[in-house]
């Protein structure tokens, strides 16, 4: 909940600024570009229709989640002994990882060596339903064209590579609010900014707010008792040992 809010209000900024994968998408292209001098770009007809699998599978979660499984149901799952298996399993899903999943991240990783955050670009479902709701927020990269002088600076650094140069506002899901654009502009012709401020923001404005509303969502789930698993220490000395029996 917290991270929709700060879509809502601070665009897709969890993507840019706080997920663990994005960071590791970034450093990977990055590291792919010193070594080959470039990142290389899908071409158009082949990257409209991947970009839409990420929504395919958004589609397919929420359909499960929340049209085939009623609320009554939902409460039920959580409540039942078998939560608390999935939750073990997910445990050892990073403590023991398969064959396939080190088959799958490896392929993945090559691949974003290569092309710009590729599993946020084309498979990740959580990072599209955030993109879906930035598009309500209020906050957009805003140019100013009587300062721009048409350098394409902003474009090149784009990680969504989104034509930043030639745009009034960004208003696209694909837009994660890393400011990238902002800071390499030389003339400061790019801001982080809503309609109705009549003075550019200072830089920082942007980076606090959304950390702050992370802190504010860290805080209230602490306090309200939501931030830790309902599942003990003693509870997983218990159920891990016995995980392969009970999920036959």
């Amino acid at each position: 909940m917290t991270f929709l809010l700060m879509s809502l209000i601070a665009k897709k900024s969890f993507c840019s600024w706080l997920c663990p994968v994005g960071t590791l998408s970034e450093a990977a292209w990055k590291v792919g570009k010193r070594i080959f001098g470039r990142n290389f770009t899908m071409w158009r007809w082949l990257d409209i229709p991947l970009r839409g699998l990420k929504y395919l599978l958004l589609a397919f979660f929420v359909k499960i989640l929340l049209i085939d499984m009623p609320a009554y149901a939902i409460a039920s799952f959580v409540q039942s002994p078998y939560w608390s298996l999935s939750d073990v399993k997910m445990l050892r899903f990073f403590t023991q990882i398969s064959t396939t999943t080190v088959v799958v991240v490896g392929i993945t990783s090559i691949l974003s060596l290569f092309y710009k955050n590729f599993w946020c670009r084309y498979l990740c479902p959580y990072g599209a339903l955030l993109g879906l709701v930035s598009m309500l927020s209020p906050f957009k990269i805003r140019r100013d064209s009587t300062s721009c002088t048409d350098c394409k600076l902003c474009t090149e650094v784009c990680s969504a590579q989104l034509t930043v140069h030639n745009a009034t506002a960004i208003c696209n899901a694909e837009c994660s609010g890393c400011l990238s654009c902002v800071e390499v502009c030389p003339q400061r012709s790019l801001t982080m900014s809503t309609r109705l401020e009549r003075q550019p923001l200072p830089r920082w404005v942007f980076p606090v707010l959304l950390l702050s509303i992370y802190a504010t969502g860290v805080i209230v789930g602490m306090v309200s008792g939501h931030w830790d698993s309902s599942l003990t220490y003693k509870d997983y000395q218990q159920l891990i040992p016995m995980v392969d029996r009970l999920s036959h």
